[in-house]
């Protein structure tokens, strides 16, 4: 595929003759890092700035307003930092006794970076060319520390993760470091290729202030990008709360920098924009959106925020309960107000912070170790609005539940839940496109228990013409009888002349496709039909099982070729 077709609707403003000829030139023009351009010491540690570096040093050598204020309130990223050239990119190998030896692309850009821009870099420069296009992205948030999940809980989690993003041409989006929930995602996908043999992104999104060694990507000259930084990820002698590795199993990492140092979670604006912009996004070679849903494992006040400004933009999540701290606390909030009525909400959480049979309950516990005083507090001023949001749209939240005490054998998969969640909340505005993307995925099954729960009606769907040719297409057998079973496709209309010309010239693939006058098509017709059947014709039979013998020939016909190919036919055998 080339650029043209690979590159966002949204992330491409220029023709391709304007675009940058490699990565280095699109970094260095569009790019910045930040800096710290004025010392003003913290109230609590007056020897350090608010940005989080001492005041005596690592700061930039010309400051921009060096006149100092006291007062954290006196410090503002966005008038008290400047902008300059990035000084970090390229490519990064792992090195060190406790890191995998591997590589991965990293850049160091500035936190009012466009995120268009970061798609298009992806896109566009740093992902295989041969590598489609997401039809999936999974954030994965949750835990950094405290993280603890029991073996079974975690096999079912990184099983459901491999197994949807190596069937789903998915990109993973993590936090990018080496610990928690990123880490674990890290190692279940290292190594891990998609249907077509490509690895699969495992992208990090991670805040440049709080990685630790840092220093190691910094390029020495301007020149020197070109050249693979060596990054040891770990120092032993500095196993602190102020920074942490990178994760070896990632394979882009987008380190975003807002001027500050030591401090986590500085790269969730830039991150939700992203996200948001993703749930949006158009793709041109199919005209649906590409979807994204993100997966709570754990997590706490950080994860919080992401779960709660995913849902603002309409976008799915699914909380696995079991896995403890803030899922389960939301799971169990949620569980016990959907009964209720929706504008009794907060007197209902209310109520349940004051019960005294709560204060010691496993539900609060999860979130924080403080007081419970300061527990309550949170709950009212972040959980009330976080859960309000979410009862505005339930069909946003799905909640798996792989906790000790209702597991069973029966507990569908991970991967199937995801999916499930995702077409879910296509269906509701447009079920043409959850449709597509259950064609897309090959996941029949889904859109099979979605018709028998009732759910969906595919007699409902507006296009389905063109939905039977990217099942035949993707030689699908299971949506060709899905859809003929349940007289979705009208093969009268449906099956003409060209329609067979097309799926032969197999759609996308074929680069020399040929044209036929009409004696050769009725030749392909006869030929096809008295091949498969003894009889000439059986376009206008319209039982189910004729029909249903009819989308098996035509999948026989995709996968036809000039030359001929065991167990099908060709040109050449038209001849005679």
């Amino acid at each position: 595929m080339d650029s043209v077709s690979r590159q966002s609707s949204v992330a491409s403003t220029a023709s391709v003759a304007e675009q940058p000829a490699d990565a280095e030139s699109f970094i260095t023009k569009h790019f910045k890092k930040r800096e710290c351009g004025r010392i003003v010491p913290q109230t609590e540690q007056p020897d350090r700035c608010c940005c989080g570096r001492p005041v005596n040093r690592d700061h930039s050598t010309t400051l921009s307003r060096p006149e100092s204020r006291n007062g954290n309130n006196g410090w503002k990223v966005e008038s008290d930092t400047w902008s300059i050239a990035t000084d970090a990119f390229g490519e990064m190998e792992f090195a060190g006794r406790t890191a995998r030896k591997s590589k991965a692309k990293y850049v160091r850009l500035s936190s009012d970076s466009k995120e268009q821009d970061v798609l298009k870099l992806l896109i566009d420069y740093w992902i295989p060319k041969k590598t489609p296009k997401p039809r999936l992205v999974i954030s994965v948030t949750g835990g950094s520390s405290r993280f603890h999940l029991n073996s079974r809980v975690r096999n079912i989690i990184t099983n459901g993760l491999v197994k949807m993003a190596t069937t789903s041409n998915a990109w993973v989006m993590t936090g990018g470091f080496h610990r928690g929930v990123m880490k674990m995602v890290g190692q279940a996908l290292k190594d891990q290729t998609d249907n077509q043999g490509n690895r699969v992104p495992v992208i990090g999104f991670a805040t440049w202030g709080f990685t630790r060694n840092r220093h190691h990507l910094v390029n020495g000259s301007v020149n020197s990008a070109s050249t693979t930084r060596c990054y040891k990820p770990v120092d032993h002698f500095a196993m602190d709360a102020t920074s942490l590795p990178l994760d070896s199993n990632h394979t882009h990492f987008i380190l975003v920098d807002d001027g500050t140092v030591e401090q986590p979670y500085r790269c969730n604006d830039l991150l939700k924009k992203f996200r948001d912009m993703l749930g949006k996004e158009t793709d041109g070679d199919c005209g649906v959106t590409v979807p994204l849903v993100t997966v709570l494992v754990g997590g706490g006040v950080g994860s919080m925020e992401i779960v709660q400004s995913t849902l603002e933009a309409k976008l799915p999540v699914v909380v696995v309960k079991g896995s403890g701290r803030l899922a389960d606390l939301l799971s169990d909030v949620y569980e016990n107000l959907k009964s209720f009525e929706k504008n009794k909400i907060k007197s209902k959480i209310e109520s349940i912070l004051k019960s005294e049979d709560n204060k010691s309950s496993s539900l609060w516990k999860s979130v924080s170790t403080k007081d419970w005083s300061t527990i309550q507090k949170w709950a009212n001023n972040v959980v009330v609005p976080f859960m309000q949001k979410v009862f505005e749209d339930e069909s946003l939240l799905t909640i798996y539940d792989a906790s000790e005490t209702t597991y069973s054998t029966n507990l569908p998969d991970l991967d199937f839940v995801i999916l499930k969640s995702i077409l879910t909340r296509a269906k509701t505005s447009n079920l043409d496109e959850a449709v597509r993307l259950a064609v897309e995925w090959n996941r029949a099954d889904i859109l099979r228990e979605e018709i028998l729960s009732q759910a969906i009606d595919l007699k409902d769907l507006m296009h389905w013409d063109s939905l039977m040719d990217a099942a035949l297409v993707a030689d699908s057998r299971e949506f060709v009888r899905l859809f003929i079973e349940h007289a979705v496709v009208d093969f009268e209309e449906y099956m003409n002349d060209m329609k067979l010309v097309y799926l032969y010239n197999r759609p996308g693939e074929v680069e020399d496709p040929v044209t036929l006058d009409k004696g050769q098509i009725n030749k392909i017709c006869s030929k096809l039909f008295r091949t498969c059947f003894g009889q000439p014709n059986l376009i206008h039979m319209g039982t189910t099982d004729k029909s249903m013998e009819i989308g098996r020939s035509l999948l026989d016909v995709r996968s036809g070729t000039r030359s001929g190919r065991s167990g099908s036919w060709s040109f050449s055998e038209l001849d005679g």
